[in-house]
């Protein structure tokens, strides 16, 4: 499969964003807890993701230092996507649950 552009949200929908990835490329998360839960991630250049809306709603597990740094929706606890540097990982299962109408589906947009 192709580089795609999707819409994401988290479970309860607090956290939207807009990505273009290949999910043919996506690998389990390494850390245990995303591990447990079966998260797969699509690594993505920052300049490929925006963040439409939920920023103040995210909240970081700094259980132990690592890298990517994960952000999870505060409400649903859902983890929506990672970040190191100017690589995001982007967790697969919120990919295409997203508002197709919160932004227009250009590639200037995303």
């Amino acid at each position: 499969m192709a580089t795609e552009f999707y819409h994401a949200s988290c479970q309860c929908g607090a956290v939207r964003y807009s990505v273009r990835a290949d999910i043919d490329m996506a690998v389990p998360c390494i850390c245990p807890r995303c591990r447990g839960h079966g998260l797969r991630v699509a690594y993505v250049q920052s300049s490929e993701f925006r963040l439409i809306t939920g920023g103040d709603n995210l909240t970081e597990n700094m259980d132990a230092a690592r890298t990517p740094h994960h952000f999870f929706c505060r409400t649903c606890g859902e983890a929506s996507f990672g970040r190191v540097g100017e690589v995001v990982s982007v967790n697969v299962a919120c990919l295409g649950r997203g508002d197709v109408g919160a932004v227009a589906q250009d590639s200037s947009h995303v």
